[in-house]
């Protein structure tokens, strides 16, 4: 992802801000609640011939990659959804392909996200809607990732666009715009507003922007979006405070979280997720997480613990 790249010697860390008292405020209604939190990792694809013979089975078929990527990850940064709205029959497939419990994560078309919203972008959305609707159960947090353009000056707009939408699948909104974050009341009162109506936000963490790097929770799920720097024991500091802090979020009564992990090598990227379950397990053991690991030869199924 180009997106905040760094283009030259990466800083020695990389901190994340400190939480917002408004979540608090936001998720009050959630203390107390017995649910468990789960942390459902995934990648931004499922088909990644480097992972034959480790991930997958050495010899495997184009049409088995999201069948056996389903099975160590429990959700996907479904991506292709932004560029082309799938058919019904597609999405049917993709849904009897993936295991028992895996949640599809789609990203909203840029045909809605990157254009000018107003009653074309109303029906692209109803048609989006219904394109989706075969994930059923298997349906997980959507992202609507609005483009660096997007300020607040246009929050009207795109309120008045979520409100009359046609949508019923759990949504999470991203914000890149610089104004966003240097206009703290802006984005406290789109938070609030997004609180109120039962949508949750998307948090990217990116080396090159640390501005779009917010800690605001509007409700009781959130997805996050970890681009790697490549540099292993810079990220793996970054997992291990992404870890505490979803720990405590887990106090405040959120119970979904989506991690999404970016990396220039996916083999690393495979491993970098088991090295976040592995810490959240350390810092709370009753937190939901599925261990990602490898294809054995002779098994039925990958061993997942």
């Amino acid at each position: 992802m180009e997106f905040g790249k760094i283009k030259g010697p990466l800083p020695k860390q990389l901190l994340l801000p400190s939480d917002p008292i408004s979540n608090e405020v936001r998720l009050s209604h959630l203390r107390g609640s017995n649910n468990q939190m789960e942390v459902l990792i995934g990648m931004t694809a499922w088909t990644l011939p480097e992972w034959k013979g480790n991930f997958y089975p050495p010899k495997i078929k184009p049409n088995e990659y999201l069948k056996y990527y389903s099975r160590p990850f429990k959700t996907i940064e479904f991506n292709t959804t932004h560029y082309r709205i799938p058919s019904i029959e597609q999405t049917t497939k993709w849904y009897e392909q993936a295991a028992e419990g895996f949640k599809f994560s789609p990203k909203i078309p840029k045909v809605i996200s990157h254009r000018k919203l107003g009653p074309n972008s109303l029906e692209y959305m109803q048609y989006f809607n219904e394109a989706i609707s075969p994930f059923q159960e298997k349906m997980g947090c959507c992202f609507y990732q609005l483009p660096p353009t997007f300020g607040p000056s246009q929050k009207e707009a795109l309120k008045a666009f979520l409100l009359n939408m046609s949508f019923n699948h759990p949504l999470s909104m991203e914000f890149r715009h610089e104004a966003w974050f240097n206009q703290i009341d802006e984005l406290e009162e789109m938070m609030g507003w997004l609180a109120d109506h039962g949508l949750y936000t998307c948090i990217t963490d990116v080396a090159g922007r640390r501005d779009v790097l917010h800690m605001h929770l509007t409700g009781k799920m959130c997805c996050i979006r970890f681009v790697s720097t490549g540099d292993s024991t810079l990220d793996e500091q970054r997992i291990r405070d992404w870890a505490t802090r979803i720990c405590s979020w887990a106090q405040l009564g959120v119970q979904s979280i989506y991690f999404f992990l970016h990396h220039p090598d996916n083999i690393k990227a495979a491993e970098l997720s088991v090295y976040l379950h592995d810490e959240l397990k350390k810092k709370d053991s009753k937190i939901k997480c599925l261990r990602p690991s490898q294809y054995e030869e002779g098994e039925s199924q990958m061993k997942l613990f």
